[in-house]
């Protein structure tokens, strides 16, 4: 250190000039640039909290724990999702599905029929009933199988929903003109279900929509051909339109 009075050179530690006795000022040590804290990586740090809560236990235990809660979200939102989707929708599905794989019992479950002659709700006419539609829907799928033909169903929406005083007019038509018990059976709610009819064969594709008017019998939907052979328009403009 070199005294900057008299240019003597002095001892690094010295206090004071040993020549002219003047006295050094300390030299106040260089500060160290401030360090930011490292950002933290919020996946690392719920990562970390989870292994935490549950005492320390290995990663993969962690990571495996953490994948399952995510699985079990997406699971709980399809249900509740699945859980909204309209049961008259619904039971035209199971109908279509019945029908491609040649359940016929399954088939028949949601195929309204009581006011049906060949489909009569007597036991022994019922089970004769099935045993038919078995061998057709059974004929149909193998048909499809040796021509390399594939059906599907997509695309369902409910398009039309009947009001109270519609769905009476309804009632009255198919009990007039069907025979319909309607004491017994009491039409609680008519609703037009469509869907996309896909067909496949040899790379060719052709689709078309169609539509078949559910109805609601004692808490529960069925699929009515004849009021589907008439569809929407045909209630509406037969039905709805017609004269008292």
């Amino acid at each position: 250190m070199f005294c900057e009075k008299c240019g003597k050179e002095n001892p690094a530690e010295a206090k004071f000039c040993e020549e002219c006795g003047a006295v050094f000022e300390p030299v106040a040590a260089e500060e160290a640039p401030a360090q930011s804290a490292p950002t933290e990586n919020p996946v690392q740090g719920a990562f970390e909290n989870v292994k935490a809560a549950i005492g320390g236990a290995d990663d993969k235990i962690v990571k495996i724990g953490i994948v399952a809660g995510a699985v079990a979200v997406v699971l709980i939102l399809l249900a509740i999702f699945g859980a909204f989707k309209p049961a008259s929708l619904k039971a035209l599905q199971k109908f279509n599905k019945a029908g491609l794989s040649g359940n016929a019992k399954a088939y028949y479950s949601v195929l309204w029929s009581p006011y049906t002659e060949q489909y009569s709700w007597e036991k022994d006419e019922k089970d004769e009933a099935i045993e038919e539609m078995k061998e057709d829907l059974q004929d149909a799928k193998t048909e499809r199988k040796e021509d390399g033909t594939k059906l599907t169903f997509k695309n369902y929406k409910v398009t039309k929903k009947y009001k109270k005083s519609e769905v009476n007019k309804i009632t009255d038509y198919v009990e007039e003109h069907w025979d319909y018990d309607v004491d017994e059976y009491k039409l609680q709610a008519v609703q037009v279900v469509k869907c996309t009819r896909v067909e496949k064969e040899d790379g060719d594709t052709d689709s078309d929509t169609q539509e078949a008017v559910m109805i609601k019998v004692k808490g529960k939907w069925y699929v009515d051909t004849r009021l589907s052979s008439l569809g929407k328009n045909g209630i509406k403009n037969s039905i709805l339109k017609a004269e008292d």
